[in-house]
């Protein structure tokens, strides 16, 4: 027979043969508990409404520091107290099944909250707002929470690998996309609306070693080459206005192979250079031997100047005679053309405006053409600044900085200028 206990004329009490204690209150149960020997001993069921709303487990039981909660005579989260292994853990539940795990200060993943669906983990939320998404038990996506650093930013993930970083809406590189090999950046693209939209990025090593064109670009058909983030060669490709053409930059020359218009114009170039040099040899040959009559010139020197005098003359023939080169160089410099740096892919200049490269001719390149107009040192447009800028690749020295900018063509010759360089006569 069960004993029962009263309070007030109230039930306070109910002990059952079996170890089973309920304790009531208002008439209702309240709490139970079960004895030694009982198969719950050391269970503690708490009730609200004669609905089990909390289990605890006293010590010595072998789940002692674990807390059930339930809702509607469900689980719905389990805690476990200080001196438990699993101790700041907290778990939630829903149809019996964990759903969410938290963890709380003390234990190792402090601020770590872990999204369960069937039994597996599908998103990991940290206290410094990273937010991991999984797959079949691996990283498939990252995100960052508002008032992270990288807020925004979507990494996706292919074999526990970054393959693909996006940039949502607000972020800074909004419209950037950037594509992982082995963990490490090969290619950027940029979505539709993003100014740079059309262009792709290749990397090599985390640096950019080529950039293309879409079509719908500007530059549709041009493609760039870099060396230790430093344009070192542009191709155009077919579509292109320069179809056919690749420039070279270098630290000593620019190299120039085009169409067969502009082979011509650097074959007639290169027989006018050979010329001039050798006009300008025989003219330092003549002035040392009418130098002075009592101090004549060392027999070493004049048989320099006359094997110099040779040589330019021989060059002139072979330059006059000689077929279409397919490969024309170009004027020597002593400094390559400025770097494009990879923050300034994006700029609108082309690479046709690359006049301010210092330039500089050897002691043996020849000066360019004159115009007959604007006089020997005055520009040929405006009549008023320095005659200093050579034009590439007709060559002619005709205008001045100022004037150079807004041309692309020569003033004399109405050939298609590529580039303007600074003179500088030596």
């Amino acid at each position: 027979m069960p004993g029962y206990y009263f309070e007030n004329g109230k039930i306070a009490r109910i002990e059952c043969e079996d170890g089973q204690i309920g304790y009531y209150e208002n008439g209702k149960v309240a709490r139970v508990e079960y004895a030694r020997g009982h198969e719950r001993n050391g269970q503690i069921g708490y009730f609200e409404n004669e609905e089990v709303a909390r289990i605890e487990y006293a010590r010595g039981h072998e789940g002692h520091g674990e807390i059930r909660y339930f809702e509607n005579d469900e689980v719905a989260r389990v805690e476990y107290a200080r001196g438990h292994e699993g101790h700041g853990e907290i778990r939630y539940f829903e149809n019996d099944e964990v759903a969410r795990v938290e963890y709380a200060r003390g234990h190792e993943r402090n601020g770590q909250i872990h999204y369960v669906e069937n039994d597996e983990v599908s998103r990991i939320e940290f206290e410094g707002g990273e937010i991991h998404y999984f797959e079949n038990g691996k990283a498939a996506r990252l995100e960052y929470a508002r008032g992270h650093a990288c807020h925004g930013e979507i990494d996706y993930f292919e074999n526990g690998k970054v393959a693909r970083v996006e940039y949502a809406r607000g972020h800074e590189r909004h419209g950037q996309i950037g594509y992982f090999e082995n963990g490490k950046l090969a290619r950027f693209e940029f979505e539709v609306g993003h100014e740079c939209h059309g262009e792709i990025r290749y990397y090599e090593n985390s640096k950019v070693a080529r950039v293309e064109y879409a079509r719908g670009h500007a530059r549709h058909g041009e493609i760039r080459y870099y060396e230790n983030e430093e344009i070192a060669r542009v191709e155009y490709a077919r579509g292109h206005a320069r179809r056919g053409q690749i420039r070279y930059f270098g630290e000593a020359y620019y190299e120039y192979i085009s169409c067969t218009r502009s082979r011509k114009i650097f074959a007639q170039w290169k027989l006018e250079v050979a010329s001039r040099k050798a006009e300008r040899v025989a003219s330092a040959l003549l002035a040392a031997e009418q130098r002075d009559a009592s101090k004549p010139v060392p027999s070493a020197s004049r048989k320099a100047l006359k094997k110099q005098r040779q040589r330019c003359n021989r060059e002139a023939r072979e330059a006059r005679g000689a077929p279409l080169p397919s490969l024309c160089e170009g004027v020597p410099l002593t400094a390559p053309p400025p770097a494009i740096a990879l923050s300034s892919l994006s700029l609108t200049d082309s690479l046709g405006t690359t006049a301010d490269a210092d330039a500089k001719a050897d002691t043996d390149s020849p000066t360019p053409p004159e115009s007959s107009m604007g006089g020997e040192a005055t520009c040929i447009v405006c009549f008023k600044g320095e005659k200093n800028q050579l034009a590439v690749p007709c060559g002619h020295q005709s205008v001045c900085a100022s004037c150079a900018k807004r041309l692309q063509q020569c003033p004399y010759c109405r050939c298609t200028v590529s580039m303007w360089v600074q003179a500088r006569v030596v």
